[in-house]
Protein backbone atom coordinates (compact mmCIF):
# COMPACT_ATOMS: atom_id res chain seq x y z
CA UNK A 1 0.00 0.00 0.00
CA UNK A 2 0.82 3.75 -0.24
CA UNK A 3 0.46 6.55 1.39
CA UNK A 4 -0.24 10.19 -0.09
CA UNK A 5 1.52 12.99 1.68
CA UNK A 6 -0.82 15.56 3.66
CA UNK A 7 0.26 18.42 0.89
CA UNK A 8 -0.56 15.58 -1.96
CA UNK A 9 -3.85 14.52 -0.38
CA UNK A 10 -4.50 18.39 0.20
CA UNK A 11 -3.82 18.93 -3.74
CA UNK A 12 -5.88 15.70 -4.68
CA UNK A 13 -8.93 17.59 -2.22
CA UNK A 14 -9.14 20.74 -4.00
CA UNK A 15 -8.33 18.90 -8.00
CA UNK A 16 -11.89 16.84 -6.32
CA UNK A 17 -13.41 19.87 -5.81
CA UNK A 18 -12.54 21.00 -9.56
CA UNK A 19 -10.02 23.92 -8.61
CA UNK A 20 -7.41 24.79 -11.21
CA UNK A 21 -3.99 23.95 -10.83
CA UNK A 22 -3.36 27.75 -11.06
CA UNK A 23 -5.37 28.45 -8.32
CA UNK A 24 -4.28 25.75 -6.52
CA UNK A 25 -0.96 26.62 -6.53
CA UNK A 26 -2.18 30.17 -5.61
CA UNK A 27 -3.83 28.84 -2.80
CA UNK A 28 -0.32 27.08 -1.40
CA UNK A 29 1.51 30.13 -2.43
CA UNK A 30 4.04 27.36 -4.25
CA UNK A 31 4.78 27.35 -8.07
CA UNK A 32 2.28 25.84 -10.68
CA UNK A 33 5.19 23.50 -11.48
CA UNK A 34 5.43 22.23 -7.81
CA UNK A 35 1.85 21.80 -8.14
CA UNK A 36 2.37 19.78 -11.10
CA UNK A 37 4.71 17.40 -9.61
CA UNK A 38 2.68 16.46 -6.47
CA UNK A 39 -0.57 15.39 -9.26
CA UNK A 40 2.19 13.60 -11.19
CA UNK A 41 3.51 11.66 -7.94
CA UNK A 42 -0.36 11.30 -7.02
CA UNK A 43 -1.07 9.59 -10.26
CA UNK A 44 1.97 7.46 -9.95
CA UNK A 45 0.76 6.54 -6.71
CA UNK A 46 -2.61 5.62 -7.66
CA UNK A 47 -1.19 2.99 -10.50
CA UNK A 48 -2.17 5.60 -13.55
CA UNK A 49 0.19 6.62 -16.08
CA UNK A 50 -1.42 9.25 -17.67
CA UNK A 51 -2.71 12.78 -16.03
CA UNK A 52 -6.45 12.21 -16.26
CA UNK A 53 -7.62 14.03 -13.51
CA UNK A 54 -11.44 12.54 -13.54
CA UNK A 55 -9.61 9.19 -13.50
CA UNK A 56 -7.24 10.28 -10.46
CA UNK A 57 -10.43 11.52 -8.49
CA UNK A 58 -12.18 8.12 -9.56
CA UNK A 59 -9.60 5.64 -8.23
CA UNK A 60 -8.86 8.06 -5.45
CA UNK A 61 -12.88 7.67 -4.19
CA UNK A 62 -12.99 3.78 -4.97
CA UNK A 63 -9.88 3.14 -2.90
CA UNK A 64 -11.48 5.04 -0.37
CA UNK A 65 -8.85 7.50 -0.20
CA UNK A 66 -11.70 10.77 -0.80
CA UNK A 67 -15.10 10.79 0.72
CA UNK A 68 -18.21 11.54 -1.98
CA UNK A 69 -18.60 14.47 -0.23
CA UNK A 70 -15.22 15.66 -1.21
CA UNK A 71 -15.71 15.02 -5.21
CA UNK A 72 -17.07 17.99 -6.77
CA UNK A 73 -20.67 16.77 -8.89
CA UNK A 74 -20.60 16.97 -12.45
Amino acid sequence: PFKLTNRELEVLRCIAKGISEKDISGTLSVKKGTVKKWVESILDKLGLKHEDKHKMVAEAARQGILLPSEVANG
